[in-house]
């Protein structure tokens, strides 16, 4: 190429995405992002309505790597605000605090509270790869049985038999960050249970939203010269000779040097001809309710895992930052999963039973509304199905042969990740790329 700039055109304006195409834009390289979204953020993104801003359910910023906390810090700057964890679940009519603490447990029913006992001594070991298997393993049948299995039946549409252990390590294990509340042994489990203190995590926050992140890396890239651009209607790609050799989209073809492609490998594979994968995502409708009085919970997030409620997971934007809703008013994101794309038809129909759950676990009532707003989500979260990790493996295998192909980012990889994750992936994948090297499976 000579003097020439390398080219990178970057599938995808989420968090890796844009992570991505920054370190690449610093490094000389002719950026080119697209996005079918109108917004960027990815699954981070934020919804305004007025003066009320929702994410996508809780994101936050946490990581132990201090080169991902140091980016963070420098993109947030004046944005970045830091707030504790308060989380909580709903089991037999009441609220408690996740993970659960003494009181917590004290406060469930003598035989359930019983039976947690007893199974700290009696957890099976862990034999297999099923999902149901690892958590009993981990923490007793009695917790899966009142918690994680309808928790996770909910949430996945799927029998917690046919779920690979992997989505327990990579969704409900990551839901205890702090590393002196895991649950790995019986004596790490007792020591949950009779901490003298909760243990305390503190998160990063953007105060005016979790995509103004992504706002900014944006800004960022075009200020390098990068180009962003949304609302990118179509894609298509020519691939020979063990390259991808041209990108179309809106019109505009180019010639590819590199290629990074964080949108579901799903589509990837369709694009190149290679058939569709046997692999699923979850996709998310979030129920954006603006609420017109203060709502009498501090916790971020709260776990609903009775079948006997609609409602499986809910967070409260202004107890992330109180700039995200009108004082005196508040915000409720409830989210509600579909296997595939999401069935917006079928999500109305739940509007109803909603406002009447938020009634009756005490959130609000429905004169307390002032509006509802429905957001579809697609590809939100891959599913860990048994079987996964081969054919995921196959997939990659395929997309191997073109040697200036990359994936990143959550849904690129079919890897249940976290914003941090993707920040640190694109760090070391923006290095590789830097100095070179060509994708090799």
């Amino acid at each position: 190429m000579g003097g020439e700039k390398r080219a990178a055109h970057i599938v995808g304006a989420g968090v890796c995405g844009l992570t991505l195409a920054y370190q690449l834009a610093k490094a000389g390289f002719e950026v080119v992002v697209l996005e079918k979204q109108p917004d960027v953020g990815g699954l981070a993104r934020t919804f305004r309505y007025g003066d009320f801003s929702f994410d996508i359910g809780p994101h936050r910023f946490h990581t132990d790597i201090p080169r991902v906390g140091q980016f963070i810090r420098s993109i947030l700057q004046d944005e970045g605000i830091t707030i504790l964890r308060q989380s909580s679940v709903y089991l037999f009519g009441k609220f408690h605090q996740w993970p659960l603490r003494p009181k917590s447990l004290v406060r469930l029913p003598k035989r359930a509270l019983l039976s947690c006992f007893v199974d700290l001594f009696r957890r099976p070991p862990f034999q297999g790869e099923r999902f149901d298997g690892y958590i009993k393993s981990k923490y007793g049948e009695t917790l899966y049985r009142i918690f994680f299995r309808d928790y996770t039946l909910k949430y996945c549409w799927v029998d917690p038999a046919k779920l690979h252990y992997t989505w327990a390590s990579a969704s409900i294990d990551r839901a205890i960050i702090d590393k002196r509340a895991s649950m790995d042994t019986l004596l790490d489990t007792l020591k949950v249970t009779l901490l003298p203190r909760p243990v305390t995590t503190e998160f990063l926050y953007p105060k005016h939203g979790v995509d103004v992140f992504s706002r900014r890396l944006a800004q960022k890239i075009e200020a390098l010269g990068g180009k962003v651009r949304l609302g990118v209607s179509d894609i298509s790609l020519q691939g020979a000779k063990g390259r991808i050799r041209k990108i179309s989209y809106d019109g505009t073809t180019d010639e590819v040097d590199v290629l990074v492609w964080t949108a579901p490998i799903t589509l990837l594979s369709e694009k190149l001809g290679l058939g569709t994968p046997k692999l699923r995502y979850l996709s998310l409708v979030a129920f954006n309710i603006q609420v017109g009085r203060s709502v009498p919970f501090g916790d971020q997030w709260i776990y609903f895992p009775s079948n006997e409620l609609t409602l499986t997971r809910a967070s409260f934007p202004q107890n992330f930052s109180r700039d995200m809703a009108p004082e005196g008013k508040s915000g409720v994101c409830v989210e509600i999963t579909t296997l595939g794309p999401p069935d917006m038809a079928a999500a109305d129909k739940k509007r109803g039973r909603i406002v009447q759950d938020l009634e009756r676990v005490g959130i609000c009532s429905p004169s307390d509304i002032l509006d509802i707003h429905t957001e579809q989500i697609e590809n939100a979260y891959p599913l860990y199905e048994l079987g996964y990790q081969q054919e995921r493996d196959r997939v990659m295998r395929e997309f191997g042969r073109f040697e200036n192909l990359f994936l990143c980012g959550r849904t690129g990889l079919f890897w249940y990740n976290n914003m941090d994750n993707s920040i640190d992936k694109a760090f070391s994948l923006a290095e590789s790329i830097i100095s070179g090297q060509t994708r090799k499976e």
